[in-house]
């Protein structure tokens, strides 16, 4: 139904533009409307799981663990640089993108880790290096 908005192409009369808002003249937008229903369905879904009750947490924050998160921001450096190497290069492949770069940092940060088997249990570098790829 929502493709049937904006103007018809045949006869040129508008369609579905809801009186005179004239930014439906152009039709919806795919991308406008995937993210829409998106947000729609998700919007359901947590009201689903929650029941509807709103939860409130108190946040503790304090400049000790904000330096603490800078030390380790410093100490994952090199895989960060690393895996967005990695996505430049792979990203400017034609047919290539996001993902093989992601997977090849990460495969990358493993390969180079003093400690691969903690990778896919709670390793940062495993995190870092496919997010900056």
């Amino acid at each position: 139904v929502l493709a049937t908005v904006g103007l018809d192409i045949i006869s040129g009369q508008p369609r579905l533009i809801f009186g005179d808002i004239t930014g439906f003249l152009h039709g919806v937008n795919f991308l406008v409307l995937a993210i829409g229903i998106y947000g729609i369905g998700e919007m359901l879904w947590t009201l689903e799981s929650t029941g509807g009750k709103v939860t409130v947490h108190n946040v503790k924050l304090s400049l000790k663990k904000i330096f603490s998160n800078i030390r380790d921001i410093k100490q994952y450096i090199g895989t960060t640089s690393l895996g967005s190497a990695i996505g430049f290069f792979v990203g400017t492949l034609p047919a290539a993108g996001a993902t093989p770069a992601s997977l090849m940092s990460y495969g990358l940060a493993k390969t180079f880790s003093k400690e691969p088997d903690t990778f896919g249990k709670g390793n940062v570098a495993g995190v870092a290096a496919p997010e900056a790829g």
